[in-house]
């Protein structure tokens, strides 16, 4: 009989194989595109000229943060040893402008990210991008800078002079719609910017849509029988079962896998072949309910 604990580390090693599943999702993928696209500019443009931005626009939960992790892995794979090609820089909560050079090095992994006078430290925030080769610098959550009106102007600003009109690197500016509101400050931005991506949640009563959806979803029960995580199809992406995903995740990319993810787990735990019914609506409630995400759970 298997020990509680060995139940435990097996299903924790299957979450975390559930986390590494890649399965094709047309949105991120044209948000992928988007990022590549100014990387290549990037290499592009004389050494002289200004870098280029983009922003990309979305609500919690469509798949803003796992669109940059796949992008700057991608980038890497293909990339010398030692070279950063996307740098994926978490906006400060602080919402000071003397935070962005910290962060900056911070996610270089750079040591004693905040020792040092703002322009100092952005000299060597600089100097650390071009030493990576840091093609790309993706703010995300870039909302945060709204937190302190007073400051969201200077906050994108020193962005911009600082790594955009100087060459250093492209600029993806990441977050919810308060991030365009940032923007929405600064005229010169928004006429600079090269792109606008939007990565909205998917609308059932839209048929491209919920075709995307049943796709996607079968997608990914082909790798839960393909990694070994589950024996048998379980069929997420019939109609009523879709369906139910939907409603749940109110059609956002995170809370989806959540959900899923949950429901192997349940399932797994009771050495099932694959995810029921049950495993759905108990995940649902877990995952859903509990933060009042939605009201009634379809699957109950």
């Amino acid at each position: 009989m298997e020990k509680a604990s060995e139940r435990a580390r097996r299903i924790g090693e299957a979450k975390a194989r559930f986390n590494s599943i890649v399965v094709d999702y047309p949105p991120m993928t044209a948000a992928i595109e988007a990022i590549t696209v100014v990387r290549e500019m990037q290499r592009a443009i004389p050494s002289d000229a200004a870098s280029p931005m983009i922003l990309l626009n979305a609500p919690l939960g469509t798949g803003k943060s796992m669109t940059l992790k796949t992008a700057a892995a991608h980038a890497a794979a293909e990339a010398p040893e030692g070279h950063r090609p996307i740098l994926v820089v978490q906006t400060p909560s602080a919402g000071t402008t003397d935070s962005i050079p910290s962060a900056i090095l911070k996610a270089l992994g750079a040591a004693r990210p905040d020792v040092g006078k703002v322009e100092a430290r952005w000299l060597r925030a600089v100097a650390e991008m071009r030493r990576c080769h840091v093609e790309v610098a993706a703010f995300d959550e870039f909302n945060r800078a709204a937190r302190r009106p007073t400051m969201s102007r200077p906050i994108a600003m020193a962005i911009r002079e600082h790594l955009v009109d100087e060459g250093v690197a492209a600029v993806a500016f990441v977050g919810t719609a308060d991030a365009a509101v940032v923007l929405g400050q600064c005229e010169d931005i928004l006429d600079r910017l090269e792109d606008e991506i939007d990565l909205s949640p998917l609308a059932w009563h839209e048929q491209e849509d919920r075709e995307l959806l049943f796709a996607f979803l079968r997608d990914v029960d082909a790798e839960l029988q393909g990694n070994g995580l589950l024996a048998a199809s379980s069929g997420l992406g019939d109609g009523v079962t879709a369906k139910g995903l939907w409603e749940a995740s109110k059609g956002r990319l995170r809370p989806l896998m959540g959900i899923i993810r949950g429901a192997m787990a349940l399932s797994m735990r009771r050495d099932g072949a694959s995810i029921t019914a049950d495993d759905l609506r108990q995940s649902i409630d877990a995952y859903s309910l509990r933060v009042d995400f939605i009201g009634r759970n379809e699957f109950s």
